[in-house]
């Protein structure tokens, strides 16, 4: 029996590299058929993600199966590695769990929500930020955080904001400019949660770096505490502290807020943008000399958007007609618009009009998707930011993740935080609990490809649905209301497990 050593030659779509493979065989067919039994069932595992987060130097992506996964720059053991300082090129996995339904970054912490509702921290712990009542500077594994069950996170070096499912706020970390909102500075370093106020209608918290934490009540306030240093307390000057929480303005139609620099960014009900805060740069984007700072909103153009992102010194947003557009520093190409000049107010990047989401939470670097499920980043990759084995060819202008498909995926708005079901994880039945989407018409269930299971109309005026969910097989499913119009209003992550 004579044996042949067969090469083939395959391109990595991924990575853009070539490999030789070489397999012993007794002809070419035979050759042939050993390597399609090896590439087959890799070739059919499709890598489907739910959403994206990034942090300061590192990106992390939740994988539809509840495993989190991320690569770029692990210095805090923020990647949950306890290699401190090393550069990850490519995706690796971030500890062990298999049920978690959330991700929110920090600068260099990673958070996740589980599906029992309780919320783990990794990463930079400075000032005891993580609010696990340790001061160690960083911490190498997935940690608890608190006890009950949490919707939100927000955290700056050295301060964290959480907000509870039940609507409470609390804080842990520094607090030398009332950062906790208490009244004192003492302690300077809150190792544990504090509460702050005993109010129970937050729905969005952002934490700011020039030490001051913004929150979004239901009722559609902004409250504000800690430094006015960049005047984002709307007191009429950058000087001085708040050491309670007060109401920002008077308006009641803010809907979603971000800020990661000395700026903040504020959505209305209405789809119009306003800015305050450090505008140095032309982050604040109303077009003005780029004086320091603003210390009452200014709106950003005439236009609506639909979501926003900050970074350090940048601002990014996509208007409702899917067109992605960024301001303010641009040094490292973090704008996306293929130079490095700053820009004073919004600027659109490239010409596409189907961009789902923007998020950053850098100096450096930003990142998108697309309603076709792709992701793209730009900016700086010096450590590996980009996800493409590289830790080189940093760029100006937007560039693909390879080997990411992300699922349709809406954002938890404030309202839909209250969207239940239960029990979750479920066996045979589950009740979903919809009384906050007046206007949902419908049900729908879906797989994890994307693919719908099938379609319920809702009973019109009730607030309750019970399904029948026994002939569907152990695993992970999104569950989504839809309106008459057929968009998808809310959805849920929902755990099948007998």
């Amino acid at each position: 029996m004579v044996v042949v050593v067969y090469f083939f030659k395959l391109q990595s779509i991924i990575y853009n590299q070539s490999f030789l493979i070489h397999i012993y065989a007794m002809n070419r067919n035979s050759a042939f058929f050993l390597l399609l039994c090896l590439l087959l069932p890799r070739m059919g595992q499709a890598q489907c993600y739910t959403d994206f987060n990034p942090g300061e130097f590192y990106v992390t992506v939740l994988k539809s199966d509840g495993t989190l996964w991320g690569w770029g720059f692990n210095n805090y053991y923020n990647l949950a590695s306890d290699l401190e300082q090393n550069i990850e090129l490519t995706p690796i996995q971030l500890g062990t769990f298999t049920d978690i339904i959330g991700n929110i970054n920090g600068g260099n912490n990673t958070f996740v929500f589980r599906s029992n509702g309780t919320l783990w921290g990794v990463g930079q712990n400075t000032n005891g930020a993580l609010g696990v009542n340790s001061s160690v500077d960083a911490i190498s594994n997935f940690t608890q955080i608190g006890s009950g069950s949490w919707s939100k996170v927000s955290n700056r070096r050295g301060f964290s904001f959480f907000i509870k499912n039940d609507g409470t706020l609390w804080g842990a970390g520094v607090n030398n400019s009332y950062q906790m909102g208490q009244g004192s500075t003492t302690p300077l370093s809150q190792l544990s949660l504090v509460q702050i106020t005993s109010a129970s209608n937050y729905v969005e918290v952002v934490s700011c770096a020039s030490g001051a934490g913004i929150a979004l009540r239901s009722d559609g306030t902004l409250w504000g505490w800690g430094s006015n240093s960049a005047g984002l307390m709307m007191q009429g000057s950058s000087t001085g502290v708040v050491p309670l929480p007060i109401q920002l303005g008077t308006e009641n139609q803010w809907q979603k807020i971000s800020s990661f620099g000395a700026h903040i960014l504020a959505l209305k009900t209405d789809g119009s943008l306003w800015s305050w805060g450090e505008g140095g740069y032309g982050q604040t984007g109303d077009g003005l000399s780029p004086t320091l700072f603003r210390n009452t909103p200014r709106r950003v153009g005439t236009d609506t958007w639909r979501e926003i992102a900050t970074g350090l010194f940048s601002s990014y947003g996509i208007k409702t007609d899917g067109t992605l557009w960024a301001w303010g520093a641009n040094d490292y190409g973090q704008l996306g618009i293929g130079n490095l000049i700053d820009q004073p107010m919004p600027v659109q990047i490239g010409t596409d009009t189907n961009w789902d989401k923007v998020k950053c939470k850098s100096q450096n670097f930003a990142i998108a998707s697309k309603t076709d499920g792709t992701l793209w980043v730009w900016g700086d990759n010096t450590y590996g930011q980009f996800g493409n084995g590289t830790s080189d060819n940093s760029s100006t202008v937007p560039v693909q993740v390879p080997g990411i498909c992300l699922l349709s995926s809406p954002e938890v708005t404030a309202a839909s935080a209250v969207l239940k079901g239960y029990p979750n994880p479920a066996s045979d039945i589950i009740t979903l609990d919809y009384a906050a989407f007046p206007e949902a018409t419908a049900l729908v269930w879906y797989d994890l490809t994307g693919r719908i299971l099938r379609q319920v109309p809702l009973p019109h005026g009730e607030t309750q649905f019970t399904e029948d969910v026994s002939a569907l097989p152990v695993g992970s499913y999104l569950t989504a209301l839809q309106n008459k119009n057929g968009q998808i209003i809310t959805q849920l992550r929902v755990l099948i497990a007998r």
